[in-house]
């Protein structure tokens, strides 16, 4: 997907876990749409949970999108992405990788690291 798909922008990450909690990083990615269309989603379907991965006794982390913030990027506006590298290389797992969402223009706590499920609901 990502040969036919990616795609590339600047984005302000807020993450106040870190030591540089105000950055701005290059992240390439594919679509968020993308990946849900390949799951051909019912008409009833409203929202898209996604979650972290975390060792066993902890709580993951967790976000929602509705399905139509996913599906209808607005013009002139970039579109959340799962994203695999961080400018121009790979995600380390230190910063959420192999792969981790980014939705431009939300806060930090709907880019979640680590992702390991989708539910759509």
């Amino acid at each position: 997907m990502a040969g036919k798909s990616a795609v590339r922008f600047l984005h302000v990450c807020v993450c106040t876990n870190g030591a540089d909690p105000y950055h701005t990083c290059l992240w390439e990615g594919v679509p968020f749409s993308d990946i849900i269309r390949l799951t051909r989603p019912k008409a009833n379907i409203r929202r898209v949970y996604y979650q972290s991965y975390h060792p066993e006794n902890l709580l993951p982390f967790q976000a929602s999108l509705s399905l139509s913030q996913i599906l209808e990027t607005p013009p002139g506006q970039m579109p959340a992405i799962f994203a695999y590298k961080m400018n121009g290389r790979e995600i380390p797992a230190s910063l959420g990788g192999p792969v981790r969402v980014i939705v431009p223009g939300s806060y930090g706590s709907k880019s979640i690291k680590w992702v390991q499920r989708v539910v759509l609901t």
